[in-house]
């Protein structure tokens, strides 16, 4: 039992806030190896890379390992603005995970950045003939009309990986808005995907559940921040920098089921 439940049982109350374990159901196994505190000065790059091989970000957005740093014990994934009288730049940033991992439980507890620029937590791979993805979550911390908006979907895309675009695309997307806007707190965004189901959480709630037809490759973790203009809008010089702050990512497996390829 965790100490956060000890606690409010003998205190008598009720929390949604931490839950330092995965859902009660079935019997899990911890996954280290694309788990992470960020306990350490700087990030482990042993399990992670603070770049994307096949992905420079969405323009103006560029990744740049130096907007990825550890402090106080949390993942600071910035976002900034580095543009010029001459051509606008928006500098974001991304950590993905060294290694692949097929089914789980995903969660992040993180506050997300109060900018245009998204604030994303999603597993991804990139193959030769088809890229496979589930957006546990993307937010536009300061996008007008989307502040409370916790976006979540699963993309296939059939083909050569360079050519995507909606003419080849299966998704289905879905949002959910939460009370308040998602850039006030820290929240806990996860997801359950194994071999029959996908099922999204937010704060220990289950928001969403969708049968499992194509997600059955391995992926990558990936966390984000990247520029989305004509969704999320433009990112605001005077909404810059900001700051997109993870305070761990935990990974389980169950133990109690046979996953099927």
């Amino acid at each position: 039992m965790s100490t956060q439940k000890l606690f409010c049982i003998l205190t008598g109350m009720v929390s949604i806030s931490i839950m330092a374990d995965p859902p009660l159901y079935g019997q899990w196994k911890y996954i280290p190896e694309v788990s992470d505190e960020f306990s350490s000065q700087t990030l482990d790059t042993t399990k992670w890379q603070d770049y994307h091989p096949h992905w420079p970000g969405r323009p103006p957005g560029v990744f740049k390992s130096q907007n990825v740093s550890i402090r106080n014990n949390q993942l600071i994934l910035a976002v900034k603005d580095e543009s010029t009288s001459e051509q606008k730049v928006i500098s974001t940033s991304v950590i993905r995970a060294r290694n692949k991992i097929k089914y789980g439980y995903f969660e992040i507890k993180a506050k997300a950045n109060r900018s245009r620029a998204s604030s994303a937590f999603f597993l991804y791979n990139w193959a030769p003939n088809a890229t496979y993805e589930i957006d546990i979550v993307e937010i536009g911390g300061a996008s007008d009309g989307k502040e409370r908006n916790h976006h979540s979907n699963a993309h296939i895309y059939y083909g050569d990986p360079n050519l995507e675009n909606n003419n080849n695309r299966i998704s289905d997307s879905q949002t959910y808005v939460n009370d308040t806007p998602l850039a006030d707190n820290y929240h806990l965004y996860a997801v359950d995907w194994d071999d029959k189901e996908i099922r999204w959480y937010f704060d220990n709630q289950l928001i969403r559940r969708k049968k499992n037809i194509h997600w059955h490759t391995p992926m990558q973790i990936n966390i984000d921040t990247e520029t989305f203009p004509s969704w999320l809008g433009m990112p605001r010089a005077e909404n810059l920098p900001a700051e997109f702050i993870v305070e761990y990512i935990r990974v389980w497996q169950r133990t109690d089921i046979s996953y099927q390829p």
